[in-house]
């Protein structure tokens, strides 16, 4: 039960700090292509963005890649 309010309020705080954001999505025509033809890609971004990327898993098909030191 504590997992799942934990759970709960780490959600309601991601929507609510989500919904401050303006968030544009720019894809390339080759991208778009790449989508379109599910075609795997690689993205990349500035550490720090994780948090706001967050809802690209919903978009983009996402595996994801970090290394084994501590900040990784």
């Amino acid at each position: 039960m504590r997992e799942k309010l934990l759970g709960f309020i780490v959600w309601v705080m991601y929507k609510s700090l989500w919904l401050t954001w303006k968030i544009e999505i720019t894809e390339p025509p080759e991208m778009q292509t790449l989508i379109k033809n599910k075609s795997p890609f690689v993205m990349a971004h500035w550490h720090g963005d994780e948090l706001a990327l967050l809802h690209l898993s919903a978009r983009y098909r996402i595996a994801t890649l970090s290394s084994k030191s501590k900040d990784g």
